[in-house]
């Protein structure tokens, strides 16, 4: 592919890979096909659930054969990673890594990390297990696609989605809150002063669940 400046790119194209999939000849056949009708970019959605099955081992094959065909095509590449979609094995290894909601349940959702499902809302990312292990996996598909000119968006979340009942935290989400300016923590717009003049927190995660928990019944009566 001709290396040009990245402004100069108007992509203009389609999803086009996710699990379940095509077979591979199939699906370069496709890529032919979209070639001679105009398009100029593809969407992959890489599901880390497929590609990193059992710990230690990851098969990102069929994500470098697709890429590397786009490349001979003079195809650009959106690459999406699913990175709610996380291992079976992975939420065996952390059972406290689920989300809390405003009363204090984890969510457990039997599809998390099964096809055509793709995982939202995911795990706490602030678990320090469940953190370490999903910085391991992109840094190893960073290095391994990583070569691909091709690819010109990198997009490390699939989709992000406000849960209304889920707090988006688990126990270690509580220390991290009083480690960290709480307004950085505490998004999704709403902007909330949370701390005093000196910076000190005024709010205690107790205290914070519950608030969780009023805009919970709010919104629903609204």
């Amino acid at each position: 592919m001709a290396v040009i400046k990245r402004k100069d790119i108007f992509p203009f194209g389609t999803h086009f890979y996710r699990e379940p999939a095509l077979p591979l000849e199939e699906l370069k056949r496709d890529m032919r096909t979209m070639k001679k009708l105009g398009f100029n970019t593809l969407k992959i959605q890489e599901s880390w659930a497929i590609d990193n099955p059992r710990e230690g081992e990851i098969n990102l094959s069929t994500m470098e054969e697709l890429i590397a065909e786009a490349n001979q095509l003079n195809l650009y590449i959106y690459f999406g990673i699913t990175m709610e979609q996380m291992p079976a094995w992975v939420w065996k290894k952390y059972p406290d890594c689920r989300l809390v909601n405003a009363f204090g349940e984890p969510h457990n959702d039997s599809t998390q990390y099964l096809i055509p499902a793709d995982g939202k809302p995911g795990p706490c990312w602030d678990h320090p297990g469940a953190r370490e292990t999903t910085e391991k996996f992109m840094a190893k598909l960073a290095r391994s696609l990583g070569r691909f000119d091709n690819i010109i968006v990198w997009n490390c979340w699939q989709e992000v989605v406000f849960w209304t009942i889920l707090a988006l935290s688990c126990g270690t989400t509580g220390i991290t809150f009083w480690n960290h300016r709480p307004e950085i923590f505490w998004t999704e717009g709403h902007g909330f002063g949370l701390c005093d003049s000196k910076g000190k927190p005024t709010f205690t995660w107790k205290l914070l669940r519950l608030l969780r928990v009023s805009l919970f019944y709010f919104g629903k009566k609204r």
